[in-house]
This record gives C-alpha cells, sequence and structure tokens, in this order.
C-alpha cells in the first residue's frame, strides 16, 4: 500500500459508458516539437502538467508554501503508509476526566476497503513512531462534522523536542467519525503518548461538540483572552482560527518548514563510503504532503466587485491537514513552554493483531533468580561478627 488513503478512479475506468479522450497540445499539428518547448520553458516545473499537457492537478496554481521543496519530498517519497493501529479505550469516561488509552497492531490486509478494519468506516490510526519517554508531542486536531459528503476529520501527533527538527508521528484521517467519538480517541491516543498536549480547533459546531467532550482532558490546550466589553480574562478551550490570526499562523508554518528544510542531517553512507546528507522533512502522511503542495492563495472577486485574498485548498480539494498542522506548528514555534514532556508508564504493552487486550499488570520477578537472597547490608554483617 503506497498511500494512506484510497485514491479515487477516473469515470470512465467505472463506468464502462463513459467515454473519455485526453487532448494535449502534443496531438496539435499544428504546434511544433519546437514551441511545445518553448511552452513548457514559460511555466514552472509543476504547472507542466495541467498547462501544457493538459491533464488534471490539485496542485495549487499560485502556491503559499514553498513548491520546490514540497516537490522534491513528493519525489523523494519521504511519505509513507505508516503502521496501523487502533486505540483501544480502556477506561474512558469523559464525565470524570479519565482516558486511558491502548495501542493494537493491525494487519494491513484487514484495513483495506472491504476488511475487517476498514479505514473508511473504523478509526485506524497510522503510525510511524510509537511513543519514547522524554520526548515532546502536540497532538492537533481539524474537527469536521463526520457526515459521508462532509470534510474529512484530521488528527495528527507531532514530536517537537527539536523545534528545527518536528516530526509528524502518528495520523488519523478519515470522514466518517463524529466528533464525540473523535474527541474520546484523540484524548486516549494522547494518553498512549504520555498525556501530551491536545489543541482541538473550535471554530464550528463539530468543533465545540469536541471540546464539550474533551474538556477534562489532563493536558488540553486553552487559550485565555480579554473581554472587550467587561474587560474581564475569559478562558475558552481549544484553538480558534479567525481573519486576524490565519495570516500570521500559515507565515509561522512557511517559516518553520524553511527551517527544517534547510536543516541538513546524515542519512546513511553511499556505494563509496561516503556520508549522504539530506534536508529534513516533518511530514511522514502522503496526504499531509499532498494537501500542503495544493495549498494556495488566491483572489476573489465577490459580484459586488469586492476583492479579498483567500488561503485554502485548490477548489475540488481539501484542506484540513494543513490547519490542523498548521495549529501545531504554530504552538510548537510561539507557546514551546506549555508542551509537556511525555512520561510513560512503568510496563506499557501493546497486544497482538490476534489477541485481546491484555490490560495493565505488575511485573514478576524472575523465577531464575526467586531463591536467592538480597545483599545484606553493613550493619547486618557487623551483628553477624558480633561487633557493634
Amino acid at each position: 500500500m503506497k498511500g494512506d488513503r484510497p485514491t479515487r478512479k477516473a469515470a470512465a475506468d467505472c463506468d464502462k459508458y463513459i467515454f473519455s479522450l485526453h487532448v494535449s497540445m502534443k496531438d496539435n499539428p499544428l504546434i511544433s516539437v519546437a514551441e511545445y518547448e518553448r511552452q513548457c520553458s514559460i511555466y514552472k516545473p509543476w504547472e507542466k502538467a495541467y498547462r501544457v499537457d493538459g491533464w488534471y492537478s490539485n496542485r495549487a496554481e499560485n502556491p503559499y508554501f514553498d513548491m520546490d521543496t514540497l516537490l522534491a519530498w513528493e519525489k523523494e517519497e519521504r511519505h509513507s503508509a505508516g503502521t496501523p493501529y487502533k486505540v483501544i479505550e480502556v477506561k474512558a469516561e469523559p464525565e470524570n476526566g479519565i482516558f486511558k488509552g491502548r495501542l493494537e497492531l493491525l494487519k494491513e490486509h484487514d484495513v483495506m476497503k472491504g476488511g475487517v478494519f476498514d479505514e473508511e468506516r473504523f478509526p485506524v490510526w497510522r503510525v510511524w513512531q510509537l511513543p519514547i519517554e522524554g520526548e515532546k508531542y502536540v497532538i492537533a486536531a481539524d474537527i469536521g462534522a463526520g457526515n459521508p459528503k462532509s470534510d474529512p476529520q484530521s488528527v495528527s501527533v507531532w514530536k517537537c523536542s527539536d523545534q528545527t527538527r518536528i516530526k509528524q508521528v502518528a495520523q488519523l484521517h478519515m470522514t466518517r467519525i463524529k466528533p464525540g467519538e473523535l474527541a474520546q480517541q484523540s484524548c486516549c491516543m494522547g494518553n498512549v503518548y504520555g498525556n501530551c498536549l491536545l489543541v482541538p480547533e473550535r471554530n464550528n459546531d463539530p468543533g465545540g461538540t469536541f471540546c464539550d467532550r474533551a474538556r477534562l482532558y489532563s493536558n488540553l490546550y486553552k487559550e485565555v483572552t480579554i473581554d472587550k466589553e467587561t474587560e474581564q480574562t475569559l478562558t475558552k478551550i481549544g484553538w480558534r482560527t479567525t481573519r486576524f490570526n490565519k495570516g500570521s499562523m500559515l507565515e509561522a508554518a512557511f517559516k518553520s518548514i524553511q527551517t527544517m528544510a534547510a536543516e541538513q542531517i546524515a542519512t546513511g553512507m553511499d556505494s563509496k563510503g561516503m556520508v549522504q546528507y539530506a534536508n529534513w522533512c516533518p511530514f511522514s502522511s502522503r496526504v499531509t504532503l499532498q494537501e500542503f503542495i495544493g495549498f494556495e492563495e488566491r483572489l476573489e472577486i465577490a459580484k459586488s466587485g469586492d476583492k479579498k485574498i483567500v488561503w485554502g485548498g485548490k477548489k475540488g480539494s481539501h484542506d484540513d491537514c494543513v490547519l490542523e498542522a498548521c495549529i501545531a506548528l504554530r504552538i510548537i514555534n510561539h507557546q514551546f513552554g506549555i508542551i509537556s514532556s511525555c512520561v510513560l508508564p512503568k510496563i506499557m504493552e501493546v497486544s497482538a493483531p490476534d489477541n485481546h487486550y491484555l490490560g495493565e499488570k505488575t511485573k514478576p520477578r524472575s523465577r531464575a533468580f526467586a531463591g536467592l537472597r538480597t545483599q545484606p547490608s553493613l550493619a547486618e554483617l557487623r551483628n553477624r561478627h558480633g561487633r557493634c
């Protein structure tokens, strides 16, 4: 499985009565090879597919982020499918603030369409790195309505111990999951990663439902604002994206990605024994990387003639992964002090795919050393030899 979300097939591949014909500049006899190459040289490399060759593309026409860097990461396949896990809600009591979760490994053929744990209907987390003691993690969530035709839900875990080497270590990306259930899944996943900071977006009604269900989570992000009328301090759960802070949030994400792309790390040795270097890519998910490639800045003109600049995904595509990632990068770069380190339980078990959850247990003593006595203290040795 190359990606972490199935791609839609063309209509001609799904219905035998639909016939499609692709026509490009190469099919026009009046356009010479020299003219075709001249047209290719006019446009940027990522524009050639849809401006010259006539192929549909979800890439941004006026990209907001550095397209050269993003396309290089896509070409090098820095993304991967990840390992499928399901979060077992061992004990979830939202009214008491108890969210205890465990991870259970799933088989790849079970999470495909029609499988036991179909990713379109069952919450399957894609995990690239399990929690590590002492590391810092942030969970950011962009919440939708959870209906079949609504925007997908996007929740990701970001490792951020080093602000110049942020990494996406887990993601839940699906449509058919209600905000309340998503909140419990996110809180239990936060418990797995050492009760890490959870930052949900509260812009819409689904976001409000999410925040209400997760309001007693032990490490929930809260915004402190001052009411203009009463001049009183207000504390609100979650992050709110507005027209006043969206620009600065995107700018912070742009600078953070540029900084990480300039960070060179050793990746291994080549055949000649020379050390190979590559820049740092924060994205592990193919869906997240593709949505960043399709995120653009465009000018919209209303019927009244008013003009405004809009930031979002290309028309027909989603931007939920982009906004969720930008929220996480904004918190990591500007409020790093509120992010706590991961503290794991003494024993953290991940059950096998064909076994039920084993639960917590005390580490048993080894039978091989059961008959051995502990080392005597200095006082005991003195008493044995009759010394005071």
